[in-house]
């Protein structure tokens, strides 16, 4: 709500600070000064809410979480007229293609922001350089380990996204996968949801960041599908991404998240939790269990649409998601459309 208050006056005062030089009049100047005061009173009381806030109240993790999804709804605004115009400039015209672009636009952005984001805060964690078992130093601390604000702010965004996310899931164009990734994303709901309000926050980071880097080699792989017309070497760009994507999926997808981060779920949590703290069970082990696996019977499933890709670029020479229909079928369907009118 207090975003929200200080956009909207934002964009008021901009809107008549415009106006005041346009008519070249003082009318508007009480009311721009009111204006001011309002976005200053907001946000100085914002912050002062924000900061006065416990590190485990309720009420500033639920104010984290809507800042975070208001601020991902309005960038997610500004990303997409920005693809609107970037699909103008590159002769993209069919409305399919449009939808697609839009979309792999503001992936691409959004990986790239929150891999950064996520890699910078995990690093700068001290259970994170404990090489001598990682496996341990996911647990240690539990259950009075507090995740930190940055913490926090990283898990909400994530949060917010897939919460969006599933929203935009029915607006974009359908995919083959439209059902699992559906379930993908229910399940990363329920995971960070999970992991943080029962203190697995350390293992939740690491299935994030599993997540987000080979993402982004495929989603500029599918951008790069859509600027052949103005870069010349996009064609040979694309083929790269993809070969990127593909060897980091196998790295992060099929190797750290079942040999490091499962594994830590199922053997690391009950040598700490149990045998060292004396608990007589690890909190929701199996529900916890469930939803990994669940990930991971997800993550073998989008490698055989992978290695589908794989065999049918060394047939054809072009490298093409299987998982939607494609452009050549877009424009046939629209040319049968333009002769049936």
């Amino acid at each position: 709500f207090y975003c929200f208050i200080v956009f909207f006056s934002s964009l008021l005062f901009q809107a008549t600070s415009t106006l005041s030089e346009m008519l070249d009049s003082a009318i508007l100047s009480p009311f721009q000064a009111i204006l001011h005061v309002t976005i200053d009173t907001v946000l100085n009381f914002s912050v002062k809410k924000f900061l006065d806030y416990e590190v485990s109240s309720r009420e500033g993790n639920i104010f984290i979480f809507l800042a975070c999804f208001f601020s991902i709804s309005v960038v997610h605004k500004l990303i997409d007229f920005l693809a609107r115009v970037l699909a103008t400039l590159f002769s993209i015209k069919s409305e399919p293609k449009v939808m697609k672009f839009r979309e792999t636009t503001w992936h691409l952005l959004y990986y790239l922001a929150t891999t950064y984001l996520g890699y910078s805060i995990t690093l700068d964690q001290e259970w994170f350089w404990r090489r001598d078992n990682i496996f341990r130093s996911l647990w240690e601390g539990f259950p009075s380990d507090v995740p930190p604000l940055s913490v926090r702010v990283y898990y909400f965004v994530e949060l917010a996204y897939y919460i969006h996310g599933v929203v935009l899931h029915f607006i974009y164009p359908k995919k083959k996968d439209f059902w699992q990734m559906l379930i993908h994303h229910f399940v990363t709901i329920f995971l960070i949801l999970f992991s943080f309000s029962v203190g697995y926050y350390r293992v939740g980071l690491l299935v994030l960041l599993c997540h987000n880097p080979s993402d982004i080699f495929l989603e500029a792989a599918k951008w790069m599908r859509y600027t052949q017309k103005i870069i010349p070497f996009a064609e040979r760009l694309k083929d790269v991404f993809f070969v990127i994507f593909a060897l980091s999926w196998v790295v992060y997808r099929l190797g750290f998240f079942p040999f490091v981060v499962i594994k830590s779920a199922i053997y690391g949590s009950y040598e700490v939790i149990v045998r060292e703290h004396g608990e007589t069970h690890v909190p929701y082990y199996h529900f916890f269990i469930g939803l990994l696996m669940t990930l991971e019977v997800l993550h073998v499933f989008w490698t055989y649409l992978i290695w589908k890709v794989i065999e049918k670029a060394i047939l054809s020479k072009s490298v093409e998601d299987s998982r939607s229909d494609s452009d050549s079928d877009e424009d046939a369907s629209e040319k049968a459309k333009a002769k049936k009118e």
